[in-house]
């Protein structure tokens, strides 16, 4: 999936600006383009990942606090 201009800025951690993270800018994308909800309750982390976690982004990432951290700051 072609991630938008919103989603290749934001895949940059602020922590680490030097490194890009993938998975990072792939959930900014589905949210940018309202395919997951930014409300928690109405699609929570396990079905996020539930269905989408057979994406390229998630290789190597486990449903796990890393990957629910990641989602919950980028809905904030």
């Amino acid at each position: 999936m072609a991630l938008n201009q919103i989603a290749v800025d934001a895949a940059i951690a602020p922590e680490d600006a030097d490194e890009v993270n993938p998975l990072r800018g792939f959930l900014l994308n589905l949210l940018v383009e309202r395919k997951i909800p930014v409300k928690s309750k109405k699609m929570g982390p396990k079905v996020v990942w539930e269905t989408y976690c057979d994406e390229n982004e998630f290789e190597g990432w486990e449903h796990g606090d890393k990957f629910q951290k990641i989602l919950r700051e980028l809905r904030e």
